[in-house]
């Protein structure tokens, strides 16, 4: 039995993950009382399709939640502020 996606779900094929906290909620930074859940993943370069994929869905919801400003990180999608008319 498959699920189907939302629009903002991605499977993400034939990466290697890195710093996994997806058990244990840890602080992002040393003080933070906030603790989250994280992962680092690796992409193979040649897999274009997947990295477009991921950067649709960021710019998505930046746009649908953060009212198109990604906070701290300006070379995410190559632009600290996603034009209005994308």
């Amino acid at each position: 039995m498959s699920k189907e996606l939302q629009e903002n779900e991605i499977i993400l094929p034939n990466v290697r993950v890195g710093y996994p906290h997806i058990f244990v909620a840890v602080p992002y930074k040393k003080g933070d009382d906030k603790k989250r859940f994280s992962i680092t993943s690796y992409l193979p370069k040649a897999d274009e399709a997947t990295k477009a994929r991921i950067d649709t869905v960021i710019r998505d919801l930046v746009k649908e939640n953060m009212e198109g400003v990604i906070p701290g990180i300006p070379s995410l999608l190559g632009s600290p502020r996603i034009p209005s008319g994308v």
